[in-house]
Formats: C-alpha cells, sequence, structure tokens
C-alpha cells in the first residue's frame, strides 16, 4: 500500500518524439501549420510610417520627454 505507480508500472522502451514525427497527426498538424501561415502571410501589411525614420515627429518626442521631465522634478523630495 502507497506505493508509487512508477514503481508498479512496467518500464516501456518508446522513443516518443520519433514515434509521433512519423505519425499522421503530424503530417496532418505541420501542414495545417503551414496552411495557417500562408495566410497570415498573405493578409498581412507591413506597418506604413508617414514622414521620417521615427514613429513619432520631433516636436512630439520633445513634449513627451518635457512632461516626463517636469514629472520626475517634481516627485523629487529635495525640490
Amino acid at each position: 500500500t502507497g506505493g508509487a505507480v512508477s514503481v508498479a508500472a512496467k518500464t516501456v522502451d518508446v522513443d516518443w518524439p520519433t514515434l509521433f514525427e512519423k505519425s499522421a497527426l503530424a503530417k496532418s498538424l505541420l501542414s495545417k501549420g503551414e496552411a495557417l501561415t500562408a495566410v497570415g502571410s498573405a493578409a498581412s501589411q507591413p506597418i506604413a510610417v508617414s514622414g521620417g525614420q521615427y514613429a513619432a515627429t520631433f516636436g512630439t518626442q520633445v513634449r513627451e520627454l518635457k512632461r516626463k521631465y517636469q514629472m520626475a522634478y517634481w516627485r523629487t523630495p529635495s525640490y
């Protein structure tokens, strides 16, 4: 009583990854994955960045940095 299942069970020498790779289920899943990848690739469009190489304009970046540093300065207890 109280024995572990692993002690009572007999060992099975099966290479499960190889068995799965050779199965029809693996082939089916692989073809479904490739089909989903093809559909996703066809549906996706590259992100269009208007203007330059940055997502935000220079003015927007300056405004956000100013707000960020004002908040940090306001939270500083020594001021």
